[in-house]
This record gives structure tokens, sequence and C-alpha cells, in this order.
């Protein structure tokens, strides 16, 4: 029952992280096939090097990112003394997820999640454990993962700024940052549901503000994103890479399960 638990929390922290960050995508900057970034009609706008302003800008990043289904996630994440690291394919149009994460307690192999909707399967040394994540999930509504929402959170803060042009993993690009005040954004009612709905769990979390560093490539595709908050649980930091938009949803298949 522990292993089922701290599975539980895993795939919680899996799914929150790439509601924050989804639209934090690293785009890979050597292209390959059609499902690429490179080969979206969405992208190249490059609205990053052209002095657009700090809303316009953001608003062509998540353009720019809307027209994705699924990306691969790398994500190094702290919450207090507890340190977690996600590697795998996450899926917001439909939800799934496809990851590997190590969690204090779950052993040297760390463990294999699967999320298809709100039907998720974990595994830890070989066996298979399905879990209804219905109410842990909200419904399973995938507005949280779209990476658009991330984006749009940042454009509504009104405290944004560019901080200026940086190498991200070989990548140029520029980095923008800002402050959301999760109470005072929680209560506009004019906000889209999936952002919405990330800022009012973040408050019932205690969590009052958050630090946003985003980098976005000269294609208005998010490279990396750097968030920092105190909450009733401690401190939360996260650092989150993107490799590979697909436009193709994720496909999960069930294993068999106990």
């Amino acid at each position: 029952m522990a292993r089922i638990r701290i599975a539980c929390t895993a795939l919680i922290t899996a799914a929150a992280v790439a509601g924050l960050g989804a639209c934090q995508s690293k785009t890979d900057a050597k292209a390959g096939s059609a499902d690429n970034a490179s080969a979206s009609p969405s992208a190249g706008a490059g609205a990053q090097s052209s002095g657009a302003t700090a809303t316009d800008a953001l608003a062509a990043v998540g353009k720019s990112t809307s027209g994705y289904r699924s990306v691969h996630m790398k994500a190094v994440s702290s919450i207090g003394t507890t340190r977690t690291t996600i590697d795998g394919k996450v899926a917001w149009n439909p939800l799934a997820e496809d990851v590997t994460t190590s969690v204090p307690g779950l052993g040297a192999n760390g463990m294999h999640m699967l999320l298809s909707g709100t039907t998720a399967w974990a595994q830890v040394g070989g066996k298979w454990t399905k879990m209804d994540m219905s109410k842990m999930l909200g419904g399973g509504s995938s507005s949280s993962q779209d990476p658009a929402s991330m984006v749009q959170l940042l454009v509504n803060t009104g405290d944004v700024k560019k901080v200026g042009q940086e190498t991200v993993d070989g990548v140029s690009a520029t980095h923008w940052a800002g402050t959301v005040d999760v109470q005072r954004m929680a209560a506009r009612s004019s906000l889209p549901s999936g952002v919405k709905k990330m800022l009012d769990t973040a408050a019932q979390q205690g969590l009052r503000t958050e630090a946003v560093d985003l980098w976005a490539d000269a294609r208005d595709l998010p490279v990396r994103v750097h968030t920092s908050a105190q909450t009733k649980q401690g401190a939360v930091v996260s650092t989150i890479d993107y490799t590979d938009y697909s436009t193709a949803p994720l496909k999960i298949t069930p294993p068999a399960a106990g």
C-alpha cells in the first residue's frame, strides 16, 4: 500500500509538472520527422527577435505551441527536501503520459508510469498496478497540460520582462521572467478554464506567488522553464526541458495489471 500511495503522488507530480511546464518545450535544434517542431506550420513566427512587446512575444509563443499534442519532458523538481526526476512523453490532447520517475522510496530503478485519460498504471519492481485517477486529476481534463496554458498565465500576470538573449543547451533563446500572484490571479473570472484550474489548485496548497522564467527560441517555441515558489510543504523548485514536440497523440497500450 505504501508503494501505491507513492505511485499516486508521483503520478500527480508528473501531471502537475507537465501542466506547469508543457509549454516550456525544448525544440530539437537538429529537426527531424514531419511530426517535429520544424515541420509545423505554426512554428517560425520569430516574435522573440522582432522587438515585439512582452505580451505580443508570449502570445506568439502560445500560438506556436498550441498546435502540438505531445512532447518529451525531462524535469527535475524538489518539494521541501524531496527531489523528483521525471523523464518521458506527456500529452494533453488527449491526456496521456509514459514516463519514468525517481522518488524517494521507490528504489534504484524508480517507477514506470502510464496514464491514459483518468486511468493510470504504475510499475515498481516488475509488477503493474492499475489506478483510477479521475478524482485526483479532476475528471481527466487535459486543459492544464496544454502547452499554451502556462504562456497564457504569464501573459496575464502583467509583470513580465525580457531578461535578454541566452543559450540553452546550445540553442539561442530569449529569456522572459515574471512573478505570478497566485491569489490575485485565481480570483479572476475571465481566465481560461485550464489556467484558472491550475491557479485554484496552487492557491489551495498555500502558494501565494511563483517566480517563472521561460526561454523561447527563434521559432517562438519554449526551450526551458524554471519555477520557484513557497508552499505549505516547503520550497517548490523545478527546471523542465522538453524535446520533440509532436502533432500526433501519445498512444498508451494498457499493461496487464494486478
